[in-house]
């Protein structure tokens, strides 16, 4: 009977270690380093919608630094839920709920790739599917550029795909606003793409079939196990 219990001890870890062991990676796989189309900047808010299609663990925000040696300016980023105005929902509960998350100026905050990133207050958030904005502070004084990037139809491969391109979400239209300070872009370019800026950090939900696989199996052995164990030895013939 041990052997099978190690059996199903080892596939349960296997599942757990699918959750621990997910990596946290930028929403569109794109380095805005790519584009030559820099936005002007501005003291409102520059980012970009999308829609998910199903649910994603979000982790950190960040915004980009192109020369990798840090930001000009702090960002305040939010990210809201909805129909304009929406919910948004990122920021402490108390006491400066719906303030969003900053990213630091300088070089303090963890350089990934092209993305100063922190991780969301209140730890990792599950996003569920519908319609989303993400948008962060700017600065007319700032030198962190804010650039365009096209979601060009047909997409060239690994330029410009939503995260689980496996089908979880689609790009929506870059977006800005003209009010000074953290607020939702009221205005959408109608165009496909991002301007960033900001970045949403996400890791993929295991899909439940995978997970029901493995619970399936492990039950599978756990059966075998007592029958084998409670079968009676058959006897000898003398």
């Amino acid at each position: 009977m041990t052997r099978f219990a190690d059996l199903l001890s080892a596939v349960i870890g296997m599942v757990g270690c699918n959750f621990a062991l997910a990596v946290s990676v930028p929403l569109v796989a794109m380095d805005p380093r790519n584009s030559n189309f820099a936005e002007p900047h501005s003291n409102g808010t520059w980012g970009f919608t999308f829609t998910l299609t199903s649910p994603v663990v979000a982790t950190h925000v960040g915004w980009h630094d192109e020369g990798q040696n840090g930001l000009s300016h702090a960002h305040r980023i939010g990210l809201w839920y909805g129909s304009f105005p929406g919910t948004q929902l990122l920021g402490e509960v108390t006491p400066t709920d719906g303030l969003g998350v900053e990213v630091p100026a300088g070089t303090s905050a963890e350089l990934d790739g092209p993305w100063r990133k922190v991780p969301i207050l209140g730890g990792p958030t599950i996003l569920a599917p519908g319609d989303y904005c993400l948008a962060g502070t700017d600065a007319l004084t700032s030198t962190d550029s804010v650039v365009y990037t096209p979601a060009l139809i047909p997409m060239p491969p690994d330029f410009l795909e939503v995260i689980l391109a496996e089908g979880r979400g689609t790009i929506g239209s870059p977006a800005f606003s003209e009010v000074p300070g953290f607020n939702r872009p009221a205005f959408e370019i109608l165009v496909f793409g991002v301007a960033t800026g900001p970045m949403l950090f996400v890791e993929p939900i295991p899909e439940p079939s995978a997970v029901l696989t493995a619970v399936v199996i492990g039950g599978g052995l756990l059966v075998a196990g007592r029958i084998r164990s409670t079968r009676a030895p058959l006897a000898r013939r003398g």
